[in-house]
């Protein structure tokens, strides 16, 4: 268990949870891919998606490498697996708590750590991405400390702008970035992420303003791939992360999303 008392919010803004686990290479997966796609099909993940991915290494002659990755989605599609050679990532668009997230996210990684004889792993990280949509009751920028909001249009004397925020820092777990800005339009998910084989809830809508805040952290290690192990990093970063969220938001915005006036 984490060691701060969970933020409890009804109307939280969080629309993308997602937990990633990196090993180190395990060249033969597709061997195990039916296996594991058997038992996690008994356990929910009853849709199957085989993608084609197209990564650049950057160097001086920059190439160009294709993968595959495996998706194993939810019956709503409110939850996914995306397996490839090298890591792990579950996904949710329908977070209820810490405790069921990282529950979930364990039960699926033993299923592909025991076929696959995944021992050790080298990175784990958490991110949450927050879709701050306006309201009657509350703007969506005066959901945000001060120090993050930036200057508007009218402060700089501009007909229009876009603010973007940025934080970088080094964490007792490992590397912490915090990201804050201002977009338009039905597209919310970072495009480092990619695409998502997920349906949301709290979707903007065409030509409407809104905040994305996005917390991304990350410890890189080299540890056994034992749940107990595992469980304790992630609370240590999740803690972190829930006290960044806390210093990023406002106070009558967290008020609002507990549900309060």
């Amino acid at each position: 268990m984490g060691k701060r008392e969970q933020l409890k919010l009804a109307k939280a803004p969080l629309a993308l949870a997602l937990v990633q686990l990196r090993f180190s290479p395990v060249l033969r997966m597709s061997k195990y891919v039916p296996d594991i796609q058997e038992t996690l099909r008994g356990m929910g993940f009853t849709k199957y998606v085989e993608e084609q991915m197209q990564q650049l290494t950057l160097g001086v002659m920059p190439i160009a490498e294709s993968d595959v990755r495996w998706i194993f989605g939810g019956r709503k599609r409110r939850e996914a697996i995306i397996l490839t050679k090298d890591f792990v990532t579950y996904e949710v668009s329908s977070y209820t708590n810490f405790e069921e997230f990282v529950a979930r996210f364990s039960a699926a990684l033993d299923v592909i750590a025991n076929y696959a004889n995944i021992t050790e792993a080298v990175q784990i990280g958490l991110r949450y991405v927050n879709v701050i949509r306006p309201t009657e009751e509350i703007l969506a920028n005066d959901c945000l400390q001060t120090s993050i909001r930036g200057l508007s249009a009218e402060e700089l004397g501009v007909t229009k702008s876009r603010f973007e925020f940025l934080i970088r820092a080094e964490t007792e777990c490992g590397h912490l970035l915090v990201k804050s800005y201002e977009h338009d339009g039905k597209k919310f998910i970072p495009p480092e992420i990619g695409v998502t084989h997920l349906d949301f809830d709290n979707k903007p809508g065409e030509g409407e303003l809104f905040r994305v805040l996005d917390f991304d952290h990350i410890e890189k290690c080299e540890c056994e791939l034992n749940n107990e192990i595992l469980i304790g990093k992630l609370w240590k970063l999740h803690d972190i992360l829930e006290t960044a969220f806390e210093h990023s938001v406002s106070r009558e915005a967290l008020n609002h999303w507990k549900g309060g006036a």
